[in-house]
């Protein structure tokens, strides 16, 4: 496993976008309006993608993946992984 390396600092000069960002993949845990409202903001980051999402409810989970174009989607339980 290669150590990561942090971005530059948003105030360095040699920056040419500040927007421009290693990419990330998220995941969201809970689908409620603070996590539609995130998913909606990551849309405008082309380098940020939300690729699975977890609610206490699996047609809730679903609801919310089919929503947004996520792909994978599932009930949190003891495990919080898909």
């Amino acid at each position: 496993m290669t150590p990561s390396i942090p971005p530059p600092p948003f105030d360095d000069p040699t920056l040419s976008d500040p927007l421009e960002c290693p990419p990330l993949r998220w995941g969201m845990i809970g689908c409620g309006r603070v996590s539609h409202d995130f998913t909606q903001a990551l849309k405008h980051l082309p380098t940020q993608t939300v690729v699975a999402c977890a609610a206490r409810s699996a047609d809730s989970a679903k609801a919310f993946a089919e929503k947004h174009g996520i792909e994978k989607s599932c009930r949190l339980g003891f495990s919080f992984f898909c």
